[in-house]
């Protein structure tokens, strides 16, 4: 049977800075497909979602934003 693909799940990263999330979106899609580019979100500098070249459905954050207490 062939291979459709991950279904029904999403992994997550947290990455310190912006950097990181941008080098790790960038390996990632690879052969993949950007669902949602990397741009800034209220909860992070820069937030993004793929699904990789195996079918893994991902969301990348880089850098979080602080809330006042």
């Amino acid at each position: 049977m062939p291979f459709d693909g991950i279904k029904g799940a999403m992994l997550a990263l947290q990455y310190d800075t912006v950097a990181q999330a941008e080098a790790a979106f960038a390996a990632l899609a690879e052969g993949g497909q950007v669902t949602m580019p990397l741009a800034p979100a209220f909860w992070a500098k820069t937030f993004g979602m793929l699904t990789d070249r195996f079918g893994a459905r991902w969301a990348v954050n880089g850098e979080a934003v602080s809330f006042p207490a």
